[in-house]
Formats: C-alpha cells, structure tokens, sequence
C-alpha cells in the first residue's frame, strides 16, 4: 500500500486492510477489463469499426462519469491548472493511444496472443518507476526483463510476416500504457476518484474525436441492437467500472504491486476468448503467458519486500 495520508495515527493493521481491499479491487479491474477486448470483437461482427466502437465507447462512458460524479464527488471542485491538464493528458495521450493501438491490433490478431504481448508492461510500468525514483535495476529486474521478453517472443512467434505490424501497434499500446500508469500514480492522490476518472475518459474522448473528424480510421458504427449492447458492455462492464477500481487500487498500492494483482487480466483475456469467440489455445500461447506472468509476479514480490525492508528502518 501506498504511504497513508491520514496522518501519525495511521495503523499497520488499518494499513494492511486498506491493501487487502485494493488487491479486491484491482481484480475485479483485471476482469473487467480483460472483457474489452470481447466486447470490441462483438461490436465489430455487427459492422461497427475498431475506432467507431472506440469513439461510442469513451463518449458513453465519458457521460456516464460526469452524470454520476456529483453523486460520487460529493461536492468536490474540478481541478485546475497543472492537475487538470494532467489529468486530461493521461486520457489524451496515454489511453487514447494505448486503446486505439490495441484495438486496431485485433482487427488482425488473437485476443489471446494480443495480451500476451502487450502485458510486457508491468514490467516497463517498474522500470519506469525506478528509473524516475534514481533506482538502479538489479538481477531480479534483469530476469525479470528476460522472462518477459521471452514470453512475448514465444507468442508473437506464432504469428505470420502479416501481422508483424500488429505486434508492434500491441507493443507501442503497452508503452502508451505506461505513461497512463505511471502518471495516474502521481497525481490520483491530489483529486476525488470520480472527477479524475471523468477527466481522463474526456481526454480520450476528445482526442478519438479529432482523429474522427480528420477522415482517418473506420469510425463506423454498429449495425444493429447487438452491436449497440456490445458498445454498452463495452463503455460500462469493461471501461466504467474497472477504470474506478483500478484508480482506487492504484490510490492503495501504488502501481508497481498493482502489476502483480493485474496479471490475472492475461488468463482472464485467453478464457474469454477462448469461451466466448472460439479463439484457438495453443502450447506456446500458453508457455508464453506464463513466462510473461511469472516475471510480473517476481518483480512485485522482489519490490514488495524491497518496500517492507525500507518501512522497517
């Protein structure tokens, strides 16, 4: 958990409820948002583009934020200055380019072998972090690093020279993915969820607009109820709600042990595939998965003990 900012009277046991609460939170995130990517595939089968469904998706729940804000807020101010550009910059640039990258991925690409690839980036969300906190990596980051860049080689071995382009738009998502993390774990702490959260879909929202109104992309949306349902699915059950949990549990445990709690997204993503649209499962996905998981699982047990020894002093 993160240092409590309720003062000296602040309890190790409190402490620890308070971090048991976010590992809650931040899987019920990884599953929510390890549906997205099902919800997207669905909305697509009923004509709807991979930006389009994107575009509908941040509007809704953009909306559905700032309606349901002055309930969750409870009077809270709308930042301003620095904290509100920031804010507004996480989902500009960050979300905007990690979802948009991603997605567009799967127009060519398993969801299964897509998550693999992409979830290098709890590695990268660490390395980030210590690099700006003056950290030099030491051999469990090294093997860390190694096991995760194996894991990804394995998985984007089964692809064809076609959809090479794919596993770079995945890898540029998870990049983009750091700068939203990293990012969110500095300034979450100086605003209410709710306004934070709204801001952020915003910033997404207005820049997948841009790119809408300069002609680029397939902004086109669904054909039918089905689609429009999946669009729903889309903005509330794997965008609303998990993007609230997630906030709240990076607010706990900061975002280097949030990786670890994160991992269950990968294995959530292969099962809905799998289950739900037919994707294939094969040996190497599954040894690539686990190569990239058991590093993110390492690292966050190596930084937790790290934070123990130095709480302790």
């Amino acid at each position: 958990m993160s240092a409590p900012t309720t003062g000296p009277s602040a309890t190790p046991d409190r402490g620890a409820r308070g971090a048991s609460t976010g590992v809650l939170l931040l899987l019920a995130s990884s599953v929510g948002f390890a549906l997205a990517p099902t919800f997207s595939r669905l909305a697509r089968d009923d004509g709807a583009g991979s930006l389009g469904a994107l575009l509908r998706r941040f509007t809704i729940a953009t909306l559905l934020m700032f309606a349901l804000r002055p309930l969750l807020a409870r009077g809270s101010r709308l930042p301003r200055g620095v904290l509100l550009v920031r804010l507004f910059l996480m989902g500009a640039v960050g979300y905007f380019l990690a979802a948009t990258l991603f997605f567009t991925a799967l127009r060519t690409m398993d969801s299964g072998v897509a998550i693999v690839i992409w979830y290098c980036n709890p590695v990268l969300v660490v390395i980030a972090a210590w690099v700006a906190r003056g950290v030099r990596p030491g051999r469990v980051l090294v093997l860390c690093v190694a096991l995760s860049v194996a894991g990804v080689g394995i998985a984007a071995g089964q692809l064809g020279a076609a959809d090479l382009s794919a596993v770079f738009l995945v890898l540029g998502s998870s990049v983009a993915y750091v700068f939203y993390t990293v990012t969110g774990e500095a300034v979450l702490h100086r605003t209410d969820l709710a306004t934070a959260t709204a801001i952020v879909f915003l910033g997404a929202t207005c820049s997948l607009s841009l790119l809408a109104v300069s002609g680029v992309g397939d902004f086109a949306g669904p054909a039918s109820a089905t689609g429009w349902l999946a669009i729903l699915g889309f903005a509330v059950v794997a965008t609303v709600i998990p993007t609230v949990l997630m906030f709240e549990g990076l607010r706990r445990i900061g975002a280097g042990k949030a990786s670890v709690v994160g991992a269950v997204e990968p294995v959530s993503t292969i099962i809905f595939g799998v289950v739900i649209l037919g994707e294939a499962v094969t040996a190497l996905r599954l040894v690539g998965a686990a190569l990239v998981i058991a590093a993110v699982v390492i690292l966050a047990l190596a930084e937790n003990r790290g934070s123990l020894a130095v709480t302790s002093q």
